[in-house]
C-alpha cells in the first residue's frame, strides 16, 4: 500500500479514537465522513503530501471522506491569509515570451500546503491562448515594447488548497497607438473549484481611459466581486476589489510602438 495512504488512514484513525463511544458508533450506523473540520482537512492533506505531489486519486479519496463544511472553513482561513500577504506582496516584473506575450507569476505560501497563486499576463487581441508552460518569472527586468495594436492585461489571483481553489481575474483590454494608450473595456472573472458557493461581480469599471504623457500618465480599471462560500449552516460574504493599470512609459513613433508597464492590487471592501 502507498505510505501516503497507510499515513493518511493512521491520522483518520487517530481523529476518530478522540471521539467518545457514543458519537463513534453514531457515525459507523449513520455513514458520516469522518473529516469534518478544517484541522482534520489540513491533517489529511499534510499526510496525503508527506513524500510528494498528491496524486488524483488520493484526492478524490480525500475529498469522499470530507464533507463541505470542512472544505469551505479551509478556504475561509486560507483566504484571511491570502489577504495579508497581498498587503505587502512586492511587484512583479513580466518576461516576454515567445508570440509577443508576456508573463509573470508567484506562488505563497499559505501553510498546510495551500498556496496562493498569482499570475500576470499581457497578449495582444486575437492572439491563441493554447496551452503552454508558463515559467515563475518573478524578478529582474525586461523593457515592454507594444506595436500598435488592441491588446489586454490580466492579473489573475488563486487560493488553491488541493482539494478546492478560490480564482478571481480582469482583463484590461486597452489599444496602443499613435495617440498614446485608450482603454477599451474590462472582463472580469471568476470560479470556485469543490467549494460550495458563488462568485459575482458587477461591471469593471474604467477610471481613466486615457494615457497621453510618456512617463507620467496610465489608463486604469477595476471591478468589485463578492465571494460567497456556504459551509452547510452559514455563508461567509467577502467582497473584493481588484484593480489593473497599463502605464504609458515611453513613445518610438517611428517604430510604431508604445514601451508599457503593468500595476495590479487585490483588496477586501467588505
Amino acid at each position: 500500500m502507498n505510505k501516503k495512504i497507510i499515513i493518511l488512514i493512521l491520522n483518520l484513525s487517530l481523529i476518530m479514537i478522540t471521539m467518545t463511544a457514543p458519537a463513534f458508533a453514531e457515525t459507523v450506523m449513520n455513514d458520516i465522513r469522518p473529516i469534518e473540520t478544517a484541522e482534520q482537512l489540513k491533517t489529511g492533506i499534510n499526510a496525503c503530501m508527506e513524500d510528494g505531489p498528491m496524486t488524483m486519486s488520493e484526492k478524490e479519496a480525500l475529498l469522499a471522506q470530507t464533507t463541505d463544511e470542512a472544505v469551505a472553513a479551509l478556504i475561509g482561513g486560507k483566504l484571511d491569509a491570502a489577504e495579508e500577504i497581498l498587503k505587502g506582496s512586492e511587484d512583479m516584473t513580466l518576461k516576454n515570451l515567445p508570440g509577443g506575450r508576456a508573463y509573470a507569476a508567484k506562488e505563497y505560501d499559505l501553510g498546510d500546503n495551500c498556496i496562493l497563486r498569482v499570475e500576470l499576463e499581457d497578449r495582444a487581441e486575437g492572439s491563441s491562448k493554447g496551452i503552454s508552460i508558463m515559467p515563475l518569472a518573478t524578478s529582474g527586468s525586461s523593457e515592454m515594447w507594444k506595436d500598435y495594436g488592441n491588446r489586454y492585461f490580466t492579473a489573475t489571483a488563486t487560493v488553491d488548497c488541493k482539494v478546492g481553489s478560490v480564482t478571481l481575474s480582469l482583463e484590461n483590454h486597452y489599444k496602443v497607438s499613435s495617440s498614446g494608450i485608450d482603454e477599451n473595456k474590462g472582463v472580469p472573472g471568476g470560479n470556485l473549484k469543490k467549494v460550495i458557493g458563488t462568485i459575482t461581480w458587477k461591471n469593471p469599471q474604467i477610471t481613466d481611459g486615457v494615457a497621453r504623457t510618456p512617463g507620467a500618465s496610465d489608463v486604469n480599471m477595476y471591478c468589485e466581486y463578492t465571494v460567497k462560500i456556504n459551509d452547510g449552516k452559514t455563508t461567509d460574504v467577502r467582497e473584493y476589489k481588484l484593480d489593473t493599470a497599463v502605464k504609458y512609459l515611453a513613445h518610438d513613433k517611428a517604430g510604431k510602438r508604445i514601451e508599457v508597464g503593468h500595476a495590479w492590487s487585490l483588496t477586501r471592501i467588505a
